[in-house]
């Protein structure tokens, strides 16, 4: 019995001496959840990383803002969020701003001007990635430099920016995007009136669009193509296609500014698939 005793004992022991597995959130995880309505506006801001957004249940947004990377340079890095009225924003800080000298500001006032600071971020190894729910009617507002951007499913409008990644979205709202080196896919639904901007120079740029849509086109590009499933009503012209050019002409009714700017990227209007 003695004997067992002392092994029991020794188990404890070992047991305590093993330190527990690290909860993810202690530091390289950042929640937020919070109720928002319709016309409020959930915005996220990243430097490397991507983001994925779908539609949340109920009226409560969430945002889950991830670390990767060198876990010795994630003290370096901080999410936090700030409130303006009806605008929530999640901002990756990157830097020593994380000690007093910088803070997350709805007015994009985030990042000091100094060299010295962005010297130093750039040998950080730690992208931020974000995964949102978002209600139905809240806005959302995303912003990276270097990563991709998912919306899928939601029910509200959309403002996406990107420098080096793909642009992805599937909202019934309306949409604006814009990115350099990516890719941009947009489908939108039935979203009424108001003007609409993308721009790529890189990339190319793919809109899906209901049926009926109508709209006052303005097409810019160096050398990227235009192609587009609607019948559109543009002066000396009677193909579908053109190559490197201004081109503005009319869907349907026009009434909605449709502006469109690329240097070598293509662009296709397609009728949507729903």
């Amino acid at each position: 019995m003695r004997y067992i005793s002392l092994i029991l004992g020794w188990a404890v022991l070992i047991t305590l001496a093993i330190p527990p597995a690290p909860l993810r959130g202690q530091d390289d995880t950042f929640q937020w959840s919070g109720r928002m309505t319709s016309g409020q506006t959930l915005e996220v801001r990243g430097i490397v990383g991507n983001v994925r957004t779908t539609l949340g249940s109920g009226d409560r947004a969430e945002v889950v803002a991830i670390k990767r990377g060198e876990r010795d340079d994630f003290h370096q890095v901080a999410v936090e969020m700030a409130e303006d009225g009806d605008l929530i924003v999640i901002c990756a800080i990157y830097g020593s701003w994380n000690h007093g000298e910088g803070r997350c500001h709805p007015d994009h006032d985030d990042r000091r001007d100094d060299d010295d600071e962005r010297n130093r971020n750039v040998d950080m190894d730690v992208s931020v990635d974000y995964e949102v729910r978002l209600p139905a009617g809240v806005e959302l507002d995303a912003n990276m430099v270097s990563g991709d951007i998912e919306a899928d499913g939601l029910r509200s409008d959309v403002r996406v920016n990107t420098v080096e990644g793909t642009i992805s979205v599937v909202t019934t709202g309306r949409a604006w995007a814009n990115s350099v080196s990516g890719d941009i896919e947009i489908e939108m639904g039935d979203f009424g009136g108001g003007d609409m901007d993308f721009q790529t120079v890189s990339g190319d740029i793919t809109l899906w669009l209901p049926a009926d849509f109508q709209a006052d086109v303005d097409f810019n590009s160096l050398s990227g193509d235009f192609d587009t499933d609607f019948e559109m009503d543009v002066k000396n012209k009677n193909e579908r296609r053109w190559v490197g050019s201004q081109i503005e002409g009319t869907i349907g009714g026009g009434g909605r500014d449709l502006s469109i700017n690329t240097v070598s990227g293509d662009v296709t209007l397609k009728r949507s698939r729903g």
